[in-house]
């Protein structure tokens, strides 16, 4: 895929879960069904986005150029690990688990899902 397919792909997506992230938080009632998995997609999408535009942004920043090929490789799997660590940390914190050890623990499982997502891509 393109690099500025996806550029679109990514902003048209995070667009979109940003309005349904911000109707599902004032719009739907806590007690229905629906809202809890609506609201964790949908914020899984955001955040993905959030996380690799500006990934995208800090390295055309920094290079001048688009990332292509294993860089926008390494921004998606970046993105992934990122999003799941800071939604599990976040469902943990809601069903009041979440210590320090149990983040430090999502913490070294990130980073050996990024090493992991790397050894499968490459």
């Amino acid at each position: 895929m393109k690099a500025r397919a996806a550029l679109f792909i990514v902003f048209t997506l995070t667009l979109f879960a940003m309005g349904v992230l911000i109707t599902t938080l004032f719009n739907t009632a806590p007690s229905t069904r629906d809202a809890l998995p609506l609201f964790y997609v949908s914020a899984l999408i955001f955040l993905f986005g959030l996380v690799f535009l500006s990934s995208f942004a800090f390295y055309w920043f920094r290079h001048r150029v688009i990332p292509v090929g294993l860089t926008l490789n390494l921004i998606i799997r970046l993105s992934i690990v990122t999003d799941l660590f800071v939604l599990a940390l976040l469902a943990l914190e809601a069903s009041n688990v979440l210590s320090w050890a149990t983040s430090l623990v999502l913490l070294v499982a990130a980073i050996i899902g990024m090493f992991i997502f790397r050894k499968k891509i490459a």
